[in-house]
């Protein structure tokens, strides 16, 4: 797609906002008494029984956080999945500081309703140092990911980015921001699927972010890569420019622009979702076959490799 055309972000396997004429709500009042007064004894029993054993009312539930914040109503069906989603902040918690880079980059970048393009000079915000210490924090969490990622919606799903950091502050602001406190990391995962550089204005604040939200929450934020993640292509259309002229000297940004690219050979290289959706970025490439192929490849994967093709 043109990288003029913002990208889109859209949840995977999400419930039907219509719901059939037989589904009622959880706190419904019916009772026994809504039968005319003249209804034998026998039949009220009957009636309360069968809306009690009813499907669309005994197969359903209510779950909240830990903190009772946030609740919705969900199939029993999908209780074992939900918690284990809702134990996640508990078992994933790390021992950052407050003042760790992560937390400083979400901290500055993550403002939909705040951020603006800076005019003028286009000195980026971040310093060299920044980016190759988040690097050094975020590569170890790609090394261990599997290269076919197995996730379960819901889930959104971005398409390209290339640089376009106004659109992606638009896009959280409209469909919900990957943060605790007034987002929604904590009920439903994110999926970025490459082309994160080159084109746009911004690829370093774009990267960055990701990264950042990468290492905050490693098991709901989820990056593929895609054909311009890596450094024949990004070197050429624009990301190598924008490192050199944005981060203090060249010789900084040259080094930052390095660094992420080693990164870069580290990101998965599709996902499945339910194990029915499979999300890459450009194709499966000719000599694919089978799911098992792309697990198979081992990573780092660098342009030229035999994998690669």
């Amino acid at each position: 797609p043109s990288s003029t055309l913002p990208p889109q972000a859209f949840p995977a396997g999400a419930p039907s906002m219509s719901a059939p004429s037989n589904v009622f709500p959880l706190n419904s009042s019916a009772s026994s008494s809504s039968l005319p007064p003249q209804a034998p004894e026998g039949e009220r029993r009957e009636s309360k029984r069968r809306k009690s054993s009813s499907p669309t009312l005994s197969r359903r539930a209510v779950v909240s956080d830990w903190n009772g914040k946030v609740s919705r109503t969900i199939s029993i069906d999908r209780l074992p999945e939900e918690g284990k989603r809702l134990n996640q902040p508990a078992r994933l918690a790390r021992n950052a500081s407050k003042d760790s880079v992560d937390r400083r980059v979400i901290h500055q970048l993550l403002r939909p309703r705040e951020w603006a393009a800076h005019t003028g000079e286009r000195q980026c915000a971040l310093t060299a140092d920044d980016v190759v210490e988040l690097c050094d924090l975020v590569q170890p969490i790609l090394e261990a990911e599997p290269t076919l990622l197995q996730l379960s919606a819901p889930i959104k799903v971005f398409g390209d980015l290339h640089g376009q950091y106004t659109d992606l502050m638009r896009i959280f602001e409209m469909y919900g921001v990957p943060k605790k406190e007034g987002g929604d990391i904590g009920i439903i995962d994110y999926l970025f699927l490459g082309d994160y550089v080159d084109r746009g204005k911004y690829s370093l604040e774009t990267i960055v972010l990701l990264l950042a939200l990468k290492v905050a929450h490693p098991h709901a934020v989820f990056l593929v890569r895609g054909n311009h993640e890596s450094p024949e292509v990004n070197a050429r259309d624009g990301f190598l420019h924008e490192c050199a002229h944005r981060l203090g000297s060249k010789q900084q940004g040259f080094a930052v622009w390095r660094r992420l690219n080693l990164v870069f050979e580290w990101m998965p290289m599709a996902a499945t979702i339910n194990g029915c959706i499979l999300c890459v970025h450009g194709g499966i490439g000719r000599t694919l076959r089978t799911l098992d192929e792309i697990c198979a490849m081992q990573r780092p994967l660098r342009v030229g490799g035999a994998n690669m093709e």
